[in-house]
C-alpha cells in the first residue's frame, strides 16, 4: 500500500511490487488520476497486475477514515506502508 504512487519513485516501487507478485493498493486522492494510475502499471507489469486504488486525501480525517475501511475491506492483511507522496511548504 502506498501513497504518491501515480509518479516518481513511488511508481516506481509499485511496478517492483507488482512484478514480484504482490497485491498494490494505491491511495489516491484524485478520481481522474487513480484511474490512470491503475490501468499503467497493468500495461507495464501485465493485465494480471492484482493493483487498486482507492482515494485517500490525508488532509481530510474523513477522507483517510473512509480509506482504511475500505482497504481492510479488499486486503486480509497490510504488509507494508509506503509514505511517497511529497510534501509540500
Amino acid at each position: 500500500m502506498s501513497t504518491g504512487a501515480n509518479a516518481g519513485a513511488g511508481y516506481k516501487e509499485t511496478k517492483i511490487l507488482l512484478s514480484k507478485g504482490a497485491a498494490f493498493v494505491m491511495l489516491n486522492r484524485s478520481a481522474p488520476k487513480s484511474e490512470t494510475t491503475v490501468a499503467q502499471p497493468k500495461k507495464d507489469v501485465g493485465a494480471d497486475a492484482d493493483v487498486r486504488s482507492i482515494l485517500m486525501d490525508l488532509a481530510d480525517l474523513t477522507s483517510v477514515r473512509q480509506a482504511v475501511e475500505k482497504v481492510l475491506g479488499v486486503l486480509p492483511q497490510i504488509d507494508a506502508f509506503i509514505e511517497s507522496r511529497q510534501l509540500h511548504r
